[in-house]
């Protein structure tokens, strides 16, 4: 329902993650944390 919405509001590049966060996670895939990335800004 939020890919819909924002594919709605006119983002081009949207996807869903059938397993979520937590399968992305487990899959290895990057995560940075908020403060590692503020302070990359």
């Amino acid at each position: 329902m939020s890919a819909k919405a924002l594919k709605d509001m006119g983002l081009p590049r949207v996807s869903h993650i059938v397993t979520g966060f937590g399968g992305w996670k487990a899959d290895g895939l990057p995560v940075v944390d908020y403060a590692t990335w503020k302070a990359d800004k």
